[in-house]
């Protein structure tokens, strides 16, 4: 109830005060459970897993040290998964354990990382949070109601609100300003461009340019203070100071580096003190896998009382149906993240 979904009482009163909720419901049992089981999957098995190569990162610029090039956008990478999986999963495991109880919760994330620009990822990311932030603070303020500069500037004073109520720190604070002045300018753009149906190369390089503008903005979500984000985004950027062992530079690289081509914050090795191959193959998949494999709530086909957005495929041959074989499913996928349990893990969106 503390991290989400955040659930207002209009949402959740009414069906409280119904009667017809207070008797056993065997198709929500099972939905519930199953949505809690692939909840807890992705928690235990996908986020916790990334967390290992995320520390190291992070914990060394925290200390004060350099990074290679590759660390830094590597863990930027990395942790986004993360706190999508961590956060998503126990969403998921929040609305499973609803509906038990016959009540359906909000869904909290829609695909995020499928979207195109920063004004469709904010209605897909954390859903309950801007629309909270939507309704209490920018309508307030004015919403568009008053030009579009003073748009862009209650747009600004919302998200940078919302980085300040994730944690009294200036990294939040940077945080929630990047993604305001992000949303302000997709605004900007889409005011002076018109309804354009976008070409699939524009889709790609939307997609592109607003994961990687996610990834630079979690560096500050991340980081312990703004001296450890400013040392991370440096290296990103290729001005860090890094030392790259001799014996870590692969192929190409080594060669480049060798004749000169390339300044030693420049040489883009996977592997050295902070990152590994191995956590690059997680980031990977585990971006694959939320930005092309069915959604949770796509697989079981949950809707609120009030469906919204069109961010949902068709997948047919995937969907959930009560029946011995997803029962069957559903039992392996516990039993394997069950197992994971008695690892130490953090629930990263209880700190904020």
């Amino acid at each position: 109830m503390i991290a989400g979904p955040i659930v207002r009482w209009n949402e959740l009163g009414p069906q409280i005060a119904d009667g017809t909720r207070y008797r056993l419901n065997w198709n929500n049992v099972a939905l519930g459970l199953t949505i809690f089981v692939f909840g807890l999957a992705k928690k235990v098995l996908v986020a916790d897993e990334l967390a290992i190569h995320v520390a190291p990162v992070f914990d060394a610029a925290a200390r004060g040290e350099w990074v290679t090039c590759a660390a830094g956008w590597g863990a930027a990478f990395a942790y986004s998964a993360q706190l999508y999986f961590d956060f998503s999963g126990y969403s998921e495991m929040a609305i499973g354990l609803g509906l038990l109880f016959n009540l359906r919760l909000p869904i909290n994330f829609a695909a995020p990382f499928r979207a195109a620009s920063p004004i469709d990822l904010w209605r897909r990311w954390h859903i309950s949070l801007s629309r909270f932030l939507r309704d209490f603070v920018y309508v307030p303020l004015g919403g568009n109601r008053h030009g579009r500069l003073r748009t862009m500037l209650n747009l600004l004073a919302t998200m940078t609100l919302g980085g300040l109520w994730h944690g009294a720190g200036w990294t939040f604070v940077i945080w929630g300003a990047f993604h305001g002045t992000l949303l302000a300018a997709n605004h900007a753009w889409r005011s002076w461009r018109g309804p354009v149906r976008p070409r699939p190369w524009a889709h790609f390089l939307g997609w592109l340019g607003t994961f990687v503008c996610f990834a630079i903005g979690m560096v500050f979500f991340r980081a312990a203070d703004v001296g450890a984000a400013a040392r991370l985004l440096a290296a990103m950027g290729g001005l860090g100071h890094a030392t790259v062992p001799h014996e870590a530079v692969l192929g190409w690289d080594r060669w480049a580096f060798r004749h000169g081509f390339f300044a030693e914050p420049f040489v883009l090795t996977w592997f050295g003190t902070t990152w590994t191959m191995v956590g690059s193959l997680w980031t990977l998949g585990a971006l694959v896998t939320a930005l092309l494999l069915p959604e949770t709530m796509e697989l079981v086909d949950y809707r609120e009382d009030e469906p919204h957005s069109n961010w949902r495929r068709s997948w047919p041959s995937l969907m959930w149906r009560p029946g011995v074989a997803w029962m069957a499913a559903t039992a392996v996928v516990f039993v394997v993240a069950f197992g994971q349990i008695g690892r130490v893990a953090e629930f990263l969106y209880y700190q904020f």
